[in-house]
């Protein structure tokens, strides 16, 4: 941080406290509301999106709200020169922050910021598979009034890559849970299962209005009869050549899309009723976006 001499000297100890609270705010400041953005000036959009090396801000992923606490009498703070963007059909908003402070001397510090979905995409197809799918599995699949397309769309990448703006917040920063058994039609989010994600009939994960982002790593999904999972299902692997089963009832499904990122076995049974309202629902839901500062944009100012 480079310091500034002025009328008023501002010693470094209060620069440096006015960027912890300052960041401390930020990141309740913004909500995970929409009307709350974060940002990044237009002239630096372009570049910044075409790196993608996004750092990442997870601690409002899960969060649908926050309690907006008052700032201390001494500290106001300012969110100017708001903008949307469309960036490869993903909707970013930028803005700048000013944050100052009236004592014990006054200074202002201001930073912009970008928030940006975690998904970077929506599936074009139910069933997103890294490999071909074995001819022997059973597959059914329920597309929109008057929507013809492919069933299964073969990708042959890392899908975690392909789909997400910022795989490590899923790898690294989020709700890791041993079993889906505990998720409900109030589970909203991301969710990474460690084990096998098996369901009970008539278990109903997320909802049409809050779909859910679950992953299943290295293990098998099964889903009993009159289960439903609303949103995107990623079935994960550290090696793509790993064997995993996914049985599905004839009365269960997903309602969303199923991204498979290795081999399954012959014996596997998908249902996946595809629903691209519902996927576009979960990458613009509040709680799927992702806030960071620019670096190099850090300003402060003796007042």
């Amino acid at each position: 941080m480079r310091s500034h001499q002025g009328s008023i000297l501002v010693p470094m100890v209060i620069i440096m406290v006015i960027g912890a609270v300052g960041a401390a705010y930020v990141a309740r400041y913004f909500s995970v509301t929409a009307h709350q953005a974060v940002g990044l000036r237009q002239s630096r959009l372009a570049a910044f999106e075409a790196d993608q090396r996004l750092a990442y801000i997870s601690s409002l992923l899960n969060r649908a709200a926050h309690d907006l606490d008052p700032l201390p009498a001494n500290i106001a703070a300012v969110v100017t020169e708001q903008q949307a963007h469309v960036v490869d059909g993903m909707k970013i908003m930028t803005s700048d922050v000013s944050i100052s402070v009236t004592q014990p001397a006054p200074a202002m510090v201001r930073q912009h910021f970008v928030r940006f979905p975690l998904l970077r995409r929506q599936p074009p197809a139910p069933i997103i598979s890294r490999n071909n799918l074995p001819a022997p599995v059973t597959l059914t699949v329920e597309m929109p009034p008057g929507q013809a397309g492919e069933w299964v769309a073969t990708r042959p990448q890392d899908l975690m890559l392909w789909l997400l703006s910022a795989p490590k917040v899923v790898t690294d920063e989020n709700k890791h849970i041993d079993t889906c058994a505990g998720l409900d039609h109030t589970a909203r989010g991301v969710y990474v299962i460690n084990s096998n994600c098996e369901l009970a009939p008539l278990q109903i994960i997320g909802s049409a209005q809050a779909p859910v982002f679950l992953v299943i790593k290295n293990a098998d999904l099964h889903m009993p009869p009159d289960s439903r999972l609303w949103g995107t299902v990623v079935s994960d692997a550290d090696d793509n050549t790993s064997l995993r089963t996914i049985v599905m009832a004839p009365t269960a499904q997903i309602m969303g899309a199923l991204l498979i990122n290795h081999q399954i076995t012959t014996g596997s049974a998908l249902k996946i009723a595809y629903k691209p309202d519902v996927l576009a629902t979960l990458q613009n839901a509040p709680y799927m976006q992702l806030h960071q500062d620019v670096a190099g944009t850090w300003r402060d100012f003796p007042l």
